[in-house]
């Protein structure tokens, strides 16, 4: 039905004729590309009536055609485009069009034609190697795009053609080698097209290649989404709409400005927990980590997000937030859960110590994973062989990782050490400010926002990011810390190292933590400390 994809794209058919043409092209392209043919038709009975000289929109009713399987009516409709304007472009594309309704001798004839004229481009020649392996001449083939090679060098069609060579030939090992050199130059370069990816995508699965296969349909799935909103996003601005999910702001008002008045966050001893919550988290938390009782808050943030609510943790360094999380998502018997983490160190600690049952359902993806491995875990992703994944804001920028995501399903969406993004994050990490978008595009999972941060207004910062969510807080003051300041040689004449020497001993006895405040050389201290196991810290 035409409607389908129209009405995500929010337009009628005969809206498509108040686009400007730049959208216009932009709409039926997108049309073709991904083969709305229905949505494509309805759209060019609307626009073909109004502009019947504009041969753009006949090429592209043409290719509809032959995508269709109408090989004579796209030879009509070209018909009808040379009598406006013929092209280098258009006349191959006719000779296409002549290879689908297998005369292979007149696709021969233009294409013969086509590198007389035009003998130093390199498109006539992948028109000749193209036609010449239709008609069963493979050295004929192979000599067009041998030429074509010379004149462009590694050229995708020169690519693709001796790929296509290698397999008619048998030779999968050559074709295969040919397959990867194209995927890899578009690693490199500016993305395959999407007719190229679905010639791989065919390849692949005739020669068996399931892994790479698969992750051309990902790459295709990514780009159609990518390519859709960017589309919805156009036509929205133009007819001056919000899409969909889009508020409407409100006006500032100026008298308004002044600082709303503190408010209590809520302590976890009013977050409700039944008797059941509490048995199956104890429970899992034995047979996971072996822990017998859980410590102040943890049951409560745990319950909450179990329940699916949004939740802004607050609890004390060493008060056990990563808990919150890894237990909730190692008990969901599917899915998984998206941990937003600052430090690659910080995720790979996480990780590493979790016990050895739940470690195989974890993975980081950073930026220290080499492309196999990359690919690796974004498979066992998209499969859902993962109930934790620890990644970088950065990553929700790339289609690949989303998509991934979107197929395994998201339950939780956890941001770890949330106060970054309401003091200093946006301003060294841009991506931050992309969470709220990323949310949105996989289907708006339950949040969980943790962070050991005191400051109040950051607290309310971080709860207003995350829509009002149920505030889980625990005092952050921590009894087995105190500070102490004291003149320890009120001489001169004592030197920092002497000085230290005499430090050192009382510290040790004590266990305590040396600051040092000073801007001399650390060399004194950091010896002192390789032979005390004291931890020094300079320049505070």
């Amino acid at each position: 039905m035409p409607a389908d994809v129209l009405l995500e794209l929010g337009l009628t058919p005969g809206q498509t004729l108040q686009l400007p043409g730049r959208l216009r092209s932009h709409l039926v392209y997108f049309l073709l590309r991904w083969k709305h043919h229905a949505a494509l038709a309805a759209s060019l009975d609307e626009l073909l009536p109004a502009n019947p000289s504009l041969v753009s929109l006949l090429d592209v009713q043409a290719r509809m055609f032959l995508n269709e399987g109408l090989p004579d009516a796209a030879l009509d409709t070209m018909r009808k485009r040379h009598q406006l304007r013929t092209s280098m472009s258009s006349q191959a594309f006719v000779a296409r069009i002549h290879l689908a309704r297998h005369d292979v001798q007149a696709a021969l004839e233009i294409a013969r034609t086509l590198v007389t004229e035009a003998g130093d481009k390199a498109a006539p020649w992948s028109l000749l190697g193209e036609v010449q392996l239709a008609a069963g001449d493979h050295a004929a083939a192979r000599a067009a795009y041998r030429r074509l090679n010379e004149i462009r060098p590694d050229s995708r069609a020169y690519l693709l053609g001796t790929m296509a060579i290698h397999q008619v030939q048998g030779n999968w090992v050559a074709a295969s080698a040919y397959a990867v050199r194209l995927q890899e130059a578009a690693a490199a370069e500016k993305p395959l097209a999407v007719t190229h990816l679905r010639r791989l995508h065919a390849y692949f699965e005739a020669s068996g290649e399931t892994n790479r296969a698969a992750d051309i349909e990902t790459e295709l799935a990514t780009r159609y989404a990518a390519e859709l909103a960017d589309l919805q996003e156009a036509i929205a601005t133009e007819f001056g709409r919000h899409l969909p999910g889009q508020v409407e702001p409100e006006p500032i008002q100026v008298a308004q400005r002044a600082k709303a008045p503190a408010k209590p966050l809520d302590s976890f001893e009013t977050v409700s927990v039944s008797s059941q919550e509490r048995a199956q988290l104890l429970a899992a938390a034995r047979r996971f980590f072996g822990h017998e009782d859980f410590l102040p808050g943890q049951a409560e943030i745990m319950a909450c997000a179990m329940r699916g609510e949004d939740v802004l943790a607050v609890l004390p360094t060493g008060g056990g937030k990563s808990l919150c999380y890894q237990l909730p998502a190692l008990l969901a018997e599917s899915g998984t859960t998206l941990v937003i983490s600052p430090l690659i160190a910080l995720m790979k600690d996480q990780v590493d110590k979790l016990p050895s049952q739940a470690s195989r359902l974890a993975t980081t993806i950073n930026s220290t994973l080499r492309g196999d491995e990359l690919c690796r875990r974004l498979r066992r992703i998209r499969a859902g062989g993962y109930r934790l994944v620890y990644a970088a804001p950065e990553r929700l920028r790339q289609p690949l990782f989303l998509h991934a995501l979107r197929c395994a399903g998201v339950n939780r969406l956890v941001i770890d050490e949330v106060h970054c993004v309401s003091m200093w994050g946006h301003d060294f990490r841009p991506d931050y400010l992309y969470i709220a978008e990323a949310r949105q595009a996989l289907g708006n999972p339950p949040l969980l926002a943790v962070t050991s941060s005191a400051a109040w207004e950051i607290c309310v910062s971080s709860r207003a990011m995350c829509c009002g969510p149920t505030c889980v807080w625990r005092s952050l003051s921590r009894v087995t810390v105190t500070t102490n300041c004291a003149t320890c040689w009120p001489s001169a004449a004592v030197s920092l190292a002497e000085g230290l020497s005499m430090l050192v001993p009382a510290c040790d006895a004590r266990n305590w933590q040396l600051c040092c405040a000073v801007r001399e050389s650390p060399q004194p201290t950091t010896t002192l400390a390789s032979l005390t196991g004291l931890l020094y810290r300079t320049n505070l």
